[in-house]
């Protein structure tokens, strides 16, 4: 699968038991890929809540929309961080504004509006970020004094809100609770406070939410175990985190062995990746995730049917397996069916899925071993999601490539880019 257009089914015949605190193996059923991502995202039905996943929450405190909701037709600011959802992207500017493009259809860009843009509009309200991520078809952001806010799609409560209401203007997260990273999927976020506790909200029907059981919650609920993690990530249905001694946990769905622990068992509770390398990093992709060491080699574990654990072969694998890149690396990203890396001297390289080109190397063939990037320019930070990649020059210009059906490349078009184009402006 590339990009996240609904909750998936199981392959599997029934619908398979939740998973206990113990963990409960199960069946080995695969995410149908479809053949073309639809335009826009249905609303999946919201599942059973427990009594206490939906508190009695004040009204949300809101961003008003001014006339910021038009398109800019282009990003007139350097770009400082820059984060992608399924089917849009979103990036704060050297103002501290957030911009936003490509699909709207849940209100997912903020903009008071749910038409989707072809290039990068201000988000609604005076509200200044520090940082931004894009879920599937949610967003959320840190101001700068370290407050979340969230809008978009919230069928099960992965804005946080305290309801299910769509947000298509930012609203700010049950709690007041200040957090220092944020991150958010296709119906769950999580996010770290500034002691390190994780936070975790929405759709939790795997445990991805951590908190030792499978429902949903409306508002942040604390990961158990007491764990004091330096950073997180968040995939389809699972979430993984490293901790002060470079220890990654994970926890949710693990069907396809994204949990590193050597088992296909799934947990509701976070587990140790079974490894003896520690991370600096993690990234989180449809079920596959992949860690950075301090040294700048990366491991990956998970599903690898499309190449996407970069060890030269479509086996997936439970535990962590070497990436095959010579360079050092720096920077690690996850879409849904590929990986990406930032290289110590600038350069990207890419591998897993490229059907609409999200490797960035000017073709559609699918690669097991990364292969670089044919970018004008150098970079400095990556970001992947869905079947797209974007990256961001020292100067905060951005280039995005792959899936473009609803403007998520940001360069004026729908048009799907094998190679680099600069959001904004004209393709290079």
């Amino acid at each position: 699968p590339e990009v996240a257009t609904s909750e998936p089914r199981s392959a599997a015949a029934g619908t398979p038991p939740p998973p206990t605190a113990a963990s409960v193996a199960r069946a080995p059923a695969r995410i149908p890929t479809p053949a073309l991502p639809p335009t826009s995202i249905p609303i999946p039905a919201s599942g059973a809540r427990s009594p206490t996943a939906a508190p009695v929450a004040p009204k949300p405190e809101t961003s008003t929309p001014g006339a910021s909701g038009a398109s800019t037709g282009g990003l007139e600011t350097r770009t400082l961080a820059i984060s992608l959802g399924g089917l849009h992207s979103c990036a704060v500017g050297v103002d501290s504004r957030l911009y936003c493009w490509g699909s709207n259809d849940r209100g997912q860009l903020g903009a008071g509006r749910t038409d989707a843009r072809l290039g990068p509009t201000p988000v609604a309200g005076s509200t200044t970020f520090e940082s931004v991520a894009a879920g599937t078809a949610h967003t959320c952001g840190l101001s700068r004094d370290g407050l979340a806010w969230c809008w978009g799609g919230n069928d099960r409560g992965q804005v946080g809100d305290g309801s299910t209401v769509a947000r298509i203007t930012p609203v700010r997260v049950f709690g007041g609770r200040r957090y220092t990273q944020i991150r958010a999927s296709i119906a769950h976020t999580c996010a770290l406070d500034t002691d390190g506790s994780a936070w975790c909200w929405g759709r939790n029907a795997n445990g991805q939410l951590g908190d030792a059981s499978t429902n949903d919650r409306l508002i942040p609920v604390l990961v158990t175990g007491g764990h004091r993690f330096r950073t997180l990530a968040t995939g389809w249905h699972h979430t993984c985190a490293v901790d002060a001694q470079g220890q990654a946990w994970c926890w949710g769905s693990n069907v396809d062995g994204q949990l590193g622990d050597s088992t296909a068992s799934s947990h509701i509770v976070p587990v140790a990746v079974r490894t003896e390398a520690r991370f600096t990093q993690i990234a989180a992709g449809a079920a596959h995730t992949c860690g950075l060491t301090a040294r700048g080699t990366a491991y990956c574990w998970g599903r690898n049917a499309a190449g996407q654990l970069g060890d030269g072969t479509v086996a997936s694998t439970p535990v962590p397996t070497r990436v095959q890149e010579d360079g050092r690396m720096v920077s690690l990203v996850a879409g849904s069916v590929h990986s990406c890396a930032l290289l110590a001297n600038g350069n990207a390289s890419c591998w897993g899925r490229n059907n609409y080109g999200q490797l960035g190397d000017g073709t559609t063939a699918d690669r097991a071993l990364p292969v670089p990037v044919a970018a004008p320019t150098v970079f400095v930070r990556l970001d992947a999601s869905g079947a797209h990649t974007c990256g961001t020059t020292r100067a905060g210009v951005s280039y995005c490539w792959g899936y473009n059906v609803d403007g998520q490349l940001g360069d004026g078009t729908r048009v799907n880019r094998p190679r680099p184009t600069r959001v904004g402006g004209a393709p290079e």
